[in-house]
């Protein structure tokens, strides 16, 4: 979704939302006519710091395709006949790669820019979009790795950006310009007539050499690339199973659990995924006429009077899903489930882990985030009849580290659940809050005896 827009103290005109490519050399005319997929003939070409050439495409805009600050009495369906220069473009050098930014420009739409090794846009790291597209593609390029750098902000802080970026080309009608200005080989060969076939083979060598280093670089980027996703770090959320798999795996294995054994009594029911696997701790406690002598297999605590047991009871799945929301949202979801259901629902943010400084050392400054996102510990309380569906719990970055199920003194059966709510972080994204939809509560069988 290609738009135009001016930004608070520019004076230019500017296209976002280009889709971009890779040039191994410096294209013909031909080769960006082709390039156009027979639609996209505004073209700009770009040099990055690192040397990397990158061409950017776009359908010719309208009047109509205004965004931001569009002059008045403009024709709305007449393509634009102003100066136009590429967003992406103009900061994409600005800051160190690799780096991702999500600006909100207002109307519920945000633009979204991705810049990989060697300052490079991704195709289709230059998009405009509402929030859940331009997620969807921070979660695709997440497979790149993680970013160095994460910008976020309005069209304040784009303005920001663009006061240190380069100077840059106007986007051009490739059907209309014989040669786009930012390529200066075409007419070389065919003006320059001094020299012959010397001249003509000092040119030759140099567009081989030229060839030769965008291959190099080329094939560095690609080994850069691999080598990030190899050693980045799977996101911990996607490794961990959904909420609604892990409570139905502990419910399902609940079940089989007798509410006594040879007279001790059913305590309470740790459950916990682990390593794939779906792992209970029962805590059995001494009936009347219970002994030691007799007892269900399981180690012996608390001066004998409880008995500690262990199994494995079946697998879970990874969810293999890395979608998070912003973290005033998530805490809105979270918050606003839980009251719903009458559970108390407790959140706490992650306390970072900084080393002390050794005596009479100086103190150096914090360093930023190394993620994007970060995770709020939580724990949720209440009665077993309130937990409600679970699929009301698949809430986006919410995973369960464990659920304890245990009988009241009022005879009813009490969960708790403890785990992480991992968020974009407070300064990453907007997003207008939508209404929280509760599924109806299901009951869940419970296998407790209740002690009078």
């Amino acid at each position: 979704m290609p738009v135009l827009l001016k930004i608070p103290g520019d004076k230019r005109v500017f296209a976002a939302g280009l889709y971009w490519r890779h040039e191994d050399r410096k294209p013909s005319r031909k080769d960006l006519l082709a390039g156009s997929r027979g639609k996209d003939f505004w073209v700009v070409q770009r040099r990055t710091q690192s040397r990397s050439l990158q061409s950017g495409f776009s359908r010719p805009l309208l009047g109509s395709d205004f965004l931001v600050g569009a002059p008045k009495k403009l024709p709305l369906e007449r393509a634009y006949r102003g100066t136009v220069y590429s967003l992406a473009a103009a900061v994409a050098d600005v800051i160190q790669e690799p780096w991702l930014g999500i600006f909100d420009l207002g109307n519920g739409l945000y633009w979204y820019i991705a810049v990989r090794d060697s300052y490079e846009i991704l195709p289709d790291g230059d998009a405009v979009g509402d929030w859940e597209a331009v997620d969807a593609l921070r979660r695709q390029h997440a497979a790149y790795g993680e970013p160095t750098t994460f910008k976020d902000g309005g069209l304040e802080q784009i303005a920001e950006i663009l006061k240190r970026g380069p100077k840059i080309r106007p986007l051009v009608d490739v059907r209309k310009n014989p040669v786009l200005p930012v390529i200066v080989w075409g007419g070389i060969t065919t003006t320059v007539v001094v020299g012959g076939m010397v001249a003509w083979h000092v040119h030759e060598v140099q567009v081989q050499k030229e060839r030769l280093a965008a291959e190099e670089r080329r094939l560095a980027i690609e080994r850069a690339i691999e080598a990030r996703r190899a050693a980045s770090a799977v996101l911990p959320w996607a490794a961990q199973p959904l909420p609604s798999d892990f409570v139905r795996a502990c419910t399902s294995a609940l079940e089989k659990v007798s509410p006594s054994d040879l007279g001790w009594l059913l305590k309470s029911t740790l459950c916990e995924p682990a390593n794939g696997r779906v792992v209970l701790q029962n805590t059995w406690e001494i009936g009347p006429s219970a002994t030691a002598l007799d007892a269900p297999d399981g180690v012996l605590a608390d001066q004998g009077q409880e008995i500690l047991s262990h199994e494995s009871v079946g697998r879970v799945a990874p969810s293999r899903d890395g979608n998070v929301l912003p973290e005033a949202l998530a805490e809105r979801k979270i918050y606003g489930l839980s009251q719903a259901l009458s559970l108390k629902v407790r959140l706490s943010a992650a306390q970072p882990n900084v080393p002390r400084p050794l005596p009479g050392a100086k103190s150096s400054p914090p360093k930023p985030p190394a993620h994007p996102w970060t995770h709020l510990a939580f724990s949720v309380s209440g009665d077993l009849s309130h937990w409600g569906s679970p699929r009301d719990w698949n809430i986006p970055g919410l995973r369960f580290l464990s659920l304890t199920f245990s009988p009241s003194k009022t005879g009813d059966i009490q969960i708790k659940a403890l785990g992480n709510l991992y968020v974009l972080r407070a300064n990453a994204a907007r997003e207008p809050v939508p209404e929280t939809r509760i599924l109806p509560k299901p009951g869940i069988p419970a296998h407790f005896s209740v002690r009078k």
